[in-house]
């Protein structure tokens, strides 16, 4: 099930010029490296699908609030 979820991410990353692809268990990535994440929990009888999609990404900025400095 978790693939055929992640098609649709995957497609929108190809769509958008990037070759991304399943690397199970369910992290797409693109050129080998992780871009996103399709978790798939079981709550009872239920399966809760989610994912992230990484529009941009400030390596600098996200460095700094990770370590606790002003930025």
């Amino acid at each position: 099930m978790l693939a055929t979820l992640a098609a649709a991410v995957v497609g929108t990353h190809r769509g958008l010029g990037m070759c991304g692809r399943l690397r199970p268990p369910g992290d797409i990535a693109v050129g080998g490296r992780k871009i996103a994440a399709q978790p798939e929990p079981k709550i009872g009888g239920s399966v809760v699908v989610g994912g992230t999609f990484l529009f941009d990404f400030d390596a600098v900025i996200i460095g700094r609030r990770c370590l606790n400095t002003s930025v």
